[in-house]
């Protein structure tokens, strides 16, 4: 399944999809769901900032006092985080959200990352941290192999086959040829 889904990337991938940026959903299952956590840091503090500030109720407290979170309760909106002063409560995010700068990925349907074809600006960040390979690049023709043929100066790249690069591949290129 993942494999057909990587020929129709390369075959150019959803010509709905306007990004040059797309995600395997199949692929992309084995991140756990972004959500806020309590860590080993929490003291147990007597008052509960973290709950008073949970609009919703999610936080509750064992007999020694640890804060837990409701996952069906907590809506993600970080305010017990920004209220505890041990700093006990993390958001863990995504590699993939983590990454992207301009909020473009989002949890979508069955917890697959969905991008904002409105937001991403197509810089690749997301594409490098993906640790599962499910948010690739398609391509934009398909190409037919040949021989490389030698770059005209020292500051072009050999052209390897027909397919256009990308401006995500040439602005690698171009920062690796800088340095």
């Amino acid at each position: 399944a993942i494999v057909s889904e990587r020929l129709k990337l390369a075959m150019g991938g959803d010509k709905d999809n306007p990004n040059t940026i797309e995600v395997i959903g199949i692929a992309c299952d084995e991140c756990p769901v972004s959500t806020y956590q309590v860590t080993d840091a929490c003291r147990g503090c007597l008052a509960h900032r973290c709950a008073a500030a949970c609009p919703r109720g999610a936080i509750s407290f064992d007999e020694h006092q640890k804060a837990h979170i409701d996952p069906d309760k907590c809506v993600e909106c970080g305010r017990c985080a920004e209220a505890c002063q041990y700093s006990a409560i993390s958001n863990h995010k995504r590699p993939c959200e983590k990454a992207c700068k301009v909020k473009a990925i989002t949890e979508g349907e069955n917890h697959v990352a969905h991008i904002d074809p409105d937001k991403c600006i197509e810089c690749g960040a997301c594409v490098y941290q993906c640790p599962f390979g499910a948010i690739s690049e398609k391509a934009s023709t398909v190409a037919t192999p040949r021989a490389p043929r030698a770059a005209k100066s020292p500051l072009e790249p050999p052209v390897f086959s027909t397919r256009r690069t990308s401006s995500t591949t040439m602005s690698r290129w171009w920062a690796l040829s800088m340095s």
